[in-house]
């Protein structure tokens, strides 16, 4: 065949397949209203589980943008009055996940405390308590009024929580009990109540509150600490705390209560072995490291001791410099500069060559008006991190606000060198 009759042939076939097309067809039926519906749901769905896969995984700037695609659909859009079946769901993984920001800004679309259902409140307050408003927890489980009686329980055992975690332990009795009133099997709530009587000086009662309880690893759990602590019999609750171990082999908690006791009861050698694995962690059990090296110190390797004291203390150090500093900016924001201010003092006590804390100390006695002290605080944070234009940028700023232009330019010059590296 012919080279032209094969392009003949060809574009005949490619006609008659185009003049065949359905939607070419004018008699061709609109689609229908269910499929569409349908496929609409299976696209939120979709948006859905990628949501919470990505929640799942960390990923949650990613997790929110697919919130963000789901919201272009006016039926998925939160705000008053409409609040989709998935809402509840998301913001409990946002909570879980850290992600307080976006928790909070979907909660708010919902309306004020008092609009949102139970279950709203409870996940308010519960972000609350992350953010590290106590206080204001407190405040919103105490304003949650629920009608089932499984709220309630919850509501009151987190209250009771709360006080516990406050200090006021005579609260925290008080709500556990009656807590208790409506679900007296339930293990958590004698727990707690147990510790609660302990704070309030009254162990014997604490261990009948325990006996009422099931055989169970909480419960030995809880009564080998407070042999421990509270009555100082060391092999009662190396007893208990053997008999919990077995059936959870993998607890961290128990374990290091088991160590604990071993040691208190003059087996360093045994608390050492159960104390290595929770200690050699990339991220160690906390409290673990502190009794691994009185450990150690008994089984007369003072140097391993010490090591392991040292890094301790670097770490406490590490974490309380965190603590003071994220305190410190609080304030700042707050416009409590003087707290901030000394906040930041008690920071640099701590780690002295931290040129991150000269820099926000700087920050604060430039908006002091302290052009002195804040022009030295800025050129030691810049000393201590040459390579961090921000310091550079505000140190140029001070320069330009005490009238040294000249300063000010080649501060900036530095900045913009580093930037451009």
């Amino acid at each position: 065949m012919s080279s032209h009759r094969l392009l003949y042939v060809l574009l005949s076939i490619v006609l008659v397949l185009g003049c065949g097309r359905e939607r070419d067809d004018p008699r061709q039926p609109e689609p229908d209203p269910g499929t569409r519906a349908e496929a609409e749901t299976d696209v939120v769905e979709s948006r859905l589980q990628m949501a919470r896969a990505l929640l799942e995984e960390g990923q949650v700037a990613s997790a929110l943008e697919q919130l963000r695609r789901l919201g272009e659909d006016p039926s998925q859009r939160v705000g008053a009055g409409r609040v989709p079946a998935w809402t509840d769901d998301i913001v409990e993984r946002l909570i879980r996940r850290g992600a307080l920001d976006a928790a909070d800004s979907l909660l708010r679309r919902i309306g004020p405390l008092e609009e949102r259902s139970v279950r709203q409140q409870i996940l308010t307050a519960n972000m609350q308590v992350l953010a590290g408003e106590v206080d204001q927890a407190v405040a919103t489980y105490r304003s949650i009024d629920p009608d089932d009686p499984e709220s309630q329980v919850q509501v009151l055992h987190e209250l009771a929580t709360l006080h516990l975690r406050r200090g006021d332990p005579g609260a925290a009795l008080d709500r556990g009990r009656e807590a208790l009133s409506l679900a007296p099997e339930r293990g958590p709530l004698r727990i707690l109540v147990a510790r609660a009587l302990v704070e309030l000086d009254r162990p014997d009662a604490a261990l009948e509150e325990l006996r009422a309880m099931p055989p169970s690893v909480a419960r030995w759990a809880t009564e080998g600490e407070i042999q421990l602590d509270v009555y100082d019999r060391p092999d009662s609750a190396v007893t208990l705390l053997t008999r919990a171990a077995r059936e959870v082999p993998n607890d961290s908690a128990v374990a290091l209560l088991l160590g604990r006791s071993l040691l208190a009861a003059g087996e360093p050698g045994p608390a050492a072995s159960i104390l290595r694995p929770l200690a050699a962690r990339p991220r160690p059990y906390a409290g673990s490291r502190s009794v691994l090296a009185e450990a150690f110190d008994r089984l007369g390797r003072v140097a391993a001791a010490d090591s392991l004291r040292a890094i301790v203390q670097e770490r406490d150090r590490a974490v309380q410099r965190e603590r003071l500093r994220a305190e410190g900016l609080r304030l700042s924001m707050a416009g409590d500069l003087v707290a901030a201010l000394e906040t930041f003092d008690r920071a640099l006590a701590i780690a002295p060559g931290d040129g991150e804390l000269y820099h926000d100390r700087g920050v604060v006695l430039a908006r002091m008006q302290e052009w002195e002290q804040a022009r030295k605080a800025l050129e030691t944070a810049a000393r201590l991190r040459p390579d961090d234009p921000s310091v550079l940028v505000n140190l140029a700023r001070l320069h330009d606000r005490t009238g040294n232009a000249a300063a000010s330019d080649s501060v900036l010059a530095r900045a913009e060198a580093l930037r451009r590296e």
